[in-house]
């Protein structure tokens, strides 16, 4: 799917892909409201008890479905109620009236999708994950492709219509497929008896989501309304390239969630803790360092619309905090361990307070001073969260002070800050 938005890219040029990212930024806000965390919680504690307690996990795997259509489809309907408002009144783009009701729609199979795929990663089910996907993606490629050449922006929105049912479906059925071998029943009997996981895990996990899309929402909404669509289309097309990696990066992330959580000894053994911690930056370094050093390649790949020195300067800009942002995915592992899901909540609260008030002072540089905006925003969430980790004992201060890591950070950042001062944009 991000491999075929670039494609989008350079289709709807410059200021589509910016209305484009505006709609998906508004939706992506509801969609964290509409899942509740549920997807985490299903990969947590399916893992969890998969082999020692089946009745247990099949009430989680029933419940989180059920919950994800109720909530889903409430906050679809709210949305689409208000999707005139939005954005006539907000967004300053009546345009995007019908977008946003397409998009809507999109809110309810998001949730359903969320918890499916997280039941799936808490079965270990990669293979089935992956075949799945792979499948969606096609499906995705085609649908967004021709919607774009066919029908411009809301015919990319359709595409990502298609795009969610498909998914549904391929999920579904790999789900089913993979409870069964496991001999795993999804029921919804004895719902209130796990309704404590889901009130001390998912609601924190939820809401450690909605405590930061606001901001983001509200900063991209600034810049849309500041620069026009035209600047965030810089920026979601930066985005969209950074994202690449993060998502290639993030097959990771659920895989060593299920294997510490699902393996009482791993959290005792050094080496799983130093992979944990940041097996996700390393492996981000590899694809990522060849694109920093050469930030002509990226907009090679989007086309001539988006070869500016602004578009290589976000893009340097997000690939450093995708860099930020995997580390930090290695420290919510801990976190997520430990079940000190309320603490996320208030580290995302500060990173999405940082990034309003840095984009405010930077607003004029447009998309470059949002992509910085971004930057700062978790490195104050690390300044906050590392005195924490370290005074519960969550990570050990000898790990948190890898000499490695901090001597591979520091040379990306230099490359990043060497790049833009040759062709500077401030």
């Amino acid at each position: 799917m991000l491999l075929s938005m670039v494609i989008v890219a350079r289709v709807l040029g410059r200021e589509g892909y910016g209305e484009l990212g505006m709609i998906r930024t508004t939706i992506n806000m509801f969609a964290t409201l509409g899942g509740v965390g549920l997807g985490l919680t299903a990969n947590t504690f399916v893992a969890r008890f998969r082999d020692t307690d089946k009745k247990r996990s099949g009430q989680i795997v029933g419940s989180s479905i059920a919950l994800a259509v109720a909530f889903g489809f409430v906050v679809a309907v709210v949305v689409f109620a208000a999707s005139g408002t939005l954005a006539r009144d907000v967004l300053a783009a009546p345009q995007l009236t019908v977008g946003l009701k397409l998009a809507a729609v999109l809110l309810l199979f998001a949730a359903v999708n969320g918890a499916q795929l997280g039941v799936l990663q808490g079965l270990e089910a990669y293979r089935r994950i992956a075949v799945a996907s792979s499948v969606q993606g096609l499906v995705g490629l085609v649908a967004f492709v021709l919607g774009a050449y066919r029908f411009g922006l809301d015919g990319v929105l359709v595409g990502f219509l298609v795009h969610s049912v498909a998914g549904l479906v391929l999920f579904q059925l790999q789900m089913r497929a993979e409870l069964s071998r496991q001999g795993i029943v999804p029921t919804l009997a004895d719902f209130r008896a796990v309704l404590p996981i889901f009130w001390s895990f998912s609601i924190p996990a939820a809401l450690m989501g909605i405590a930061v899309s606001p901001f983001k929402w509200a900063s991209e909404t600034a810049l849309s309304r500041n620069s026009g669509f035209d600047d965030l289309g810089v920026f979601h097309a930066s985005m969209t390239f950074a994202t690449i990696f993060v998502a290639l990066v993030s097959i990771l992330n659920s895989p060593l969630i299920s294997l510490v959580a699902n393996t009482a000894d791993s959290s005792r053994s050094s080496r799983v803790q130093y992979l944990n911690l940041y097996g996700s930056w390393y492996v981000f370094l590899v694809l990522a360092l060849p694109f920093i050093a050469l930030p002509a390649l990226p907009a090679a790949l989007f086309g001539a619309d988006y070869s500016g020195a602004d578009f290589r300067a976000v893009v340097l800009l997000l690939l450093l905090y995708s860099g930020f942002l995997m580390y930090y995915q290695g420290v919510m592992r801990f976190v997520t361990l430990r079940g000190s899901m309320w603490f996320g909540l208030v580290t995302n609260l500060c990173e999405g307070l940082t990034l309003i008030v840095v984009f405010y002072l930077a607003r004029s540089y447009g998309a470059v001073g949002l992509a910085f905006a971004y930057i700062c925003s978790y490195v104050m969430r690390t300044a906050v969260t590392t005195p924490f980790l370290i005074s519960k004992g969550i990570v050990p201060r000898a790990l948190l002070t890898d000499k490695y890591f901090i001597a591979t950070f520091a040379s990306v950042c230099a490359i990043v800050a060497f790049q833009i001062l040759r062709e500077p944009v401030f």
